[in-house]
């Protein structure tokens, strides 16, 4: 098996185990270790196929010891043709709530101690989804679209009315998925530390980058951290675009089913990482709210800040020192947040384009140095040998970077000739507008673009020298293409809407 290969897989069990348990550092690695293992042996062993299928996954046996107002029901889904389990609170309500939870054997018991309050003021429901906690293990795949279906027959069999829907990481793309699909069902969406909203390159980059926080780190050893982690981040790049192993397994159902049927943790994970979200994020209109754990490992906190700024009613709520499940890790403050965001209006913030209006502060030049973070208004900014360079709430006419290492949130960039330049630089900008006649220029650079949009006269990227740009919840326009932009593109003396123009 190719290298690169193994490493996706890796990181891929990375996302399960982390989504899934909170262990110590020894047991972690074991954990992803005998994963991995799994993940490896069912690639490379031979397997035979049963062609014969039962004709209903059944789910295990109801449990005993619950609360007596507490309803459990089968339901037979008509998408994966499998029993799954229902459990219903606060029937007497009629409002209804309905929670989705995300990876892991534990289902819907992530929501268990939130029932209790919540069934005081509405009818709750909680899913076990197919392939997790009670329900059954049916084949398929374990997309979020899918999910959002079988949610769909659920609700027409037990709800009548438009519901309140709460999701969890895979569960909060599952219930994206399902707002978007069925707006008129939802009438209020709250969204929870959601994984897999990024492309499938950055959000891989995200969880394998070392969990450090920076607070704590001596400032000499954060630009050695950056480039450690800017490295990780190129081995991730070249494991995800070019892998024929996972592009034959997502390409064929019956492989499919043969090494992930016992495996749902899996299914789903790899199912989630390729949905792209960009049109459901942008064409949202129901009322939102994002809770958000700022500590979160799994589910980076760029996706709640591209959530909240692309989604046109969206409220953003960060819980400080929370992970990734912040239901449990801090519960009284997630119930405070949550019921605030169930009993009000979501009221866009107006985004004010910072800088705008402030007087300029010239040029920034920053000539081989790190560890540095600039905000304003700006001329020209030009960043030679930088390393751990941050530009937050930046707006310039031109951005030109150097054999330097940027992150960037909140940028707006307008400029009648090149936007921005990058030459043997690395750059990920999160949120913003760049236009320019000549967007954007590139020549051996990596560009990780997350809420962007590129408005180009001639065009939009052009690069002379091999470079490579991850897209997430982008959009471009120019006279060659306009659209939405998700996935993962080499460019080598091509511009972006020549590449564009021909796949269409």
């Amino acid at each position: 098996m190719r290298i690169d290969t193994i490493y996706r897989y890796m990181l891929l069990m990375l996302l399960v185990v982390a989504s899934t348990e909170t262990l110590s550092a020894d047991s972690w690695l074991d954990k992803v270790k005998s994963g991995y293992k799994e993940v490896e042996n069912k690639i490379t062993t031979e397997f035979s196929l049963d062609d014969k299928t039962e004709e209903l996954a059944l789910a295990k046996p109801l449990p005993l010891d619950v609360p007596a107002n507490w309803h459990y029901s089968y339901f037979n889904e008509p998408i994966f043709n499998s029993q799954m389990v229902i459990l219903e609170d606060g029937v007497q309500h009629r409002k209804t709530i309905v929670l989705v939870h995300g990876l892991g054997e534990l289902g819907m018991k992530d929501w268990f101690n939130l029932i209790p309050k919540l069934a005081e003021q509405y009818h709750v429901i909680a899913v076990d989804l197919p392939g997790f906690g009670l329900s059954g293990v049916p084949q398929g795949r374990y997309t979020p679209t899918n999910y959002a279906k079988v949610l769909n027959a659920v609700l027409n069999q037990y709800v009548d009315s438009p519901i309140t829907l709460v999701g969890h990481s895979m569960g909060g793309a599952i219930s994206l998925r399902f707002a978007s699909m069925y707006p008129n069902s939802v009438d209020k969406l709250v969204l929870i530390d959601v994984a897999g909203v990024l492309e499938k390159t950055a959000f891989v980059k995200h969880i394998s980058e070392l969990p450090i926080d920076e607070s704590l780190v001596p400032n000499m050893l954060k630009k050695t951290i950056a480039q450690v982690n800017d490295f990780g981040s190129s081995l991730v790049e070249l494991g995800t675009l070019h892998d024929p192993a996972s592009d034959f397994l997502h390409g064929n159902d019956v492989t499919w089913n043969a090494l992930l049927s016992n495996s749902p943790n899996i299914n789903a994970a790899l199912s989630l990482v390729e949905e792209d979200f960009n049109s459901a994020v942008r064409n949202l209109t129901v009322d939102t709210s994002i809770i958000w754990g700022a500590k979160d490992t799994v589910a980076p906190i760029r996706t709640a800040k591209v959530l909240s700024a692309n989604i046109e009613s969206a409220r953003l709520v960060i819980i400080e020192n929370a992970s990734h499940v912040p239901m449990k890790s801090h519960p009284q403050e997630f119930m405070v947040e949550l019921q605030h965001a169930l009993a009000s209006k979501t009221v866009k913030e107006s985004i004010v384009e910072k800088g705008k209006t402030d007087k300029s502060q010239g040029d920034l030049v920053c000539d081989n140095k790190a560890n540095m973070t600039y905000s304003g208004n700006f001329d020209a900014i030009i960043l030679n040998q930088c390393t751990n360079i941050k530009l937050k709430e930046v707006t310039a006419t031109s951005l030109e970077a150097n054999d330097s290492l940027v992150e960037v949130e909140n940028l707006l960039l307008v400029s009648h000739r090149i936007a921005l330049k990058a030459d043997e630089s690395v750059i990920r900008i999160t949120n913003g507008v760049i236009k320019g006649d000549k967007a954007i220029s590139l020549s051996g650079s990596r560009l990780d673009l997350a809420g962007v949009e590129i408005i180009g006269g001639e065009y939009t990227i052009y690069s002379d020298k091999h470079s490579q740009v991850v897209f997430s919840i982008c959009k471009s326009e120019s006279q060659q293409f306009s659209g939405l932009l998700h996935g993962v593109y080499e460019l080598t003396e091509t511009t972006l809407d020549e590449l564009l123009y021909s796949s269409k």
